[in-house]
C-alpha cells in the first residue's frame, strides 16, 4: 500500500532495491508515487521500473518522458542511457490459456536514489 505510509513496512524502509513491475501506470497521482519510492530507497539504492503505461482510467496520463523528467527532479539518477528502452513483452489475458496473449510494449529504466 503505498497509499497509506502506516501500511509500509518498517523493515521496507531504507530499501537497497525497490522493482516495479507493469506499475506506474496504475496511480492517478503518478507525483506521489515517485515520492513514496525515493523515500523507501536507501541513498544509493536502486529503482527498476519496467512496464507499459496504459492508465487504465485514470485522468492523468503522463508520457514516460514525463515521468523520467520528475523522477530525475526528485534526485534519481538513471543508470542506462538512454534512460529506459523499450521491448516488447507477451502480456497473457487469460492464465487458463497460453495462446491468448498479445505483445506489450513496456519500458524498462533502472535508476540511482541520489
Amino acid at each position: 500500500e503505498l497509499y497509506d505510509p502506516a501500511c509500509v513496512a518498517p523493515a521496507l524502509q531504507g530499501a537497497d532495491a525497490v522493482v516495479t513491475c507493469f506499475f506506474i501506470d496504475c496511480f492517478e497521482d503518478v507525483v506521489m508515487c515517485l515520492e513514496k519510492l525515493y523515500s523507501l530507497l536507501k541513498p544509493g539504492g536502486l529503482w527498476i521500473n519496467v512496464g507499459p503505461l496504459e492508465y487504465h482510467g485514470s485522468q492523468c496520463s503522463p508520457t514516460l518522458t514525463n515521468i523520467l523528467t520528475l523522477a530525475q527532479e526528485m534526485g534519481f539518477r538513471f543508470m542506462n542511457s538512454p534512460t529506459w528502452s523499450v521491448h516488447e513483452l507477451p502480456y497473457f489475458n487469460r492464465p487458463d490459456s497460453l495462446k491468448n496473449f498479445h505483445i506489450q510494449e513496456a519500458a524498462l529504466s533502472i535508476a540511482v536514489r541520489a
